[in-house]
């Protein structure tokens, strides 16, 4: 009785010889739609990976009125990138200071154009700034400004020779800033790549990427 009640269903269901010719063509044209527009996204994704980014580390020097003559402080930064928004994080390295200060911040970039503010995350410190930079060749070069808190809390703007040259990092290093903690110890370590990057580039004055972007 069973066997008669799938046989019957079987023959119920069962689709004619052309059936299977079609149904087989048409399931060729789907699977062969799907991989053709998968294998687009894959090319459209890799076009954009090879467009210029701001994500990466970058490397920079800076300088306030309350640091020690002739003396300037190395950065080094993390910027990740959603669409325009800009999100980063820095570690700034003096020399006379044993203490390795972390910055975090945000902006915005448009067309050549980045402008963003940062700041001390700490509740016991109100020191801020913002910066603004524009693509020059393959380096970020403009001004940043914020109110010096050690120098009668004045309005210091740097002049516009401010600049970001992008670094590779030892996957250590990356990890480490990945965990909010400074990429080297001592401010010999962070100026040494500092040096490393314009040697590479061949001028203390025009820097180029030394490889891909990092993140």
């Amino acid at each position: 009785m069973i066997e008669f009640f799938f046989v019957r269903a079987y023959s119920l269901i069962k689709i004619p010889d052309f059936g299977w010719g079609v149904l087989t063509g048409l399931i060729t044209t789907l699977v062969l739609f799907i991989v053709r527009w998968v294998g687009r996204r894959v090319h459209t994704l890799m076009k954009m990976y090879e467009r210029f980014t701001l994500a990466g580390f970058w490397i920079g020097k800076c300088t306030l009125p309350h640091y020690p003559t002739g003396e300037e402080a190395i950065e080094i930064y993390r910027l990740k990138t959603t669409g325009d928004y800009v999100t980063f994080k820095f570690f700034n390295y003096l020399r006379p200071r044993p203490e390795i200060m972390r910055y975090d911040g945000a902006g915005i970039s448009r067309s050549q154009l980045f402008s963003a503010f940062y700041y001390v995350p700490s509740r016991n410190s109100s020191e801020s700034g913002v910066f603004s930079v524009r693509k020059s060749g393959d380096c970020l070069k403009g001004t940043y400004a914020q109110f010096d808190l050690k120098d009668n809390e004045k309005l210091e703007q740097s002049r516009d020779d401010f600049m970001l040259t992008r670094i590779q990092l030892p996957r250590f290093a990356r990890l480490k800033m990945r965990l909010n903690r400074p990429p080297y110890r001592t401010y010999e370590e962070a100026k040494a790549k500092y040096d490393a990057a314009l040697k590479a580039n061949g001028s203390p004055d025009v820097a180029k990427p030394e490889l891909k972007p990092q993140v």
